[in-house]
């Protein structure tokens, strides 16, 4: 009876996130991690921009005052495409590809937020920098 009800409530609550493909990080089918997040309300909104580098198996934004994890709009993943790897929306257009600048608006959050936000705790190569939610890529290749 006890394991009935853990049941339900673990379908129940991956029901109210998304599912369980909500909770799978895309990047793993490339060795990365990429979080990402459910859309909503944008928060305070703040132009970053920098190279796009992955370093222990972390996607990071370089940008001039610290590295940045960025965590993307919901429907984006990692792709590899000849021999590079690139972040593509959810209609498969192009947003930005690794060693390339990028320009995204968006804002910091701090670790707490972050998991919040993608529903698990980042991996600890993953919290080097700050967490930057990606609203909108400005810029792309």
């Amino acid at each position: 009876m006890i394991r009935a009800y853990a049941v339900v409530l673990t379908v129940l609550v991956l029901s109210c996130r998304g599912g369980v493909d909500s909770l799978r990080d895309p990047g793993t089918d490339v060795g990365i991690f990429f979080p990402r997040h459910s859309g909503g309300t944008p928060g305070n909104l703040a132009p970053a921009e920098g190279r796009l580098e992955v370093t222990n198996n972390c996607l990071w934004i370089i940008t001039p005052s610290g590295p940045l994890l960025p965590i993307w709009p919901p429907g984006s993943k990692p792709e590899q495409a000849d021999g590079a790897l690139r972040v593509a929306d959810a209609t498969g257009r192009t947003m930005a590809v690794v060693g390339r600048v990028i320009r995204v608006v968006g804002g910091e959050r701090s670790l707490r937020d972050a998991a919040d936000l993608i529903g698990r705790e980042p991996p600890v190569p993953c919290r080097a920098g700050t967490f930057y939610v990606v609203r909108a890529v400005e810029s792309s290749p």
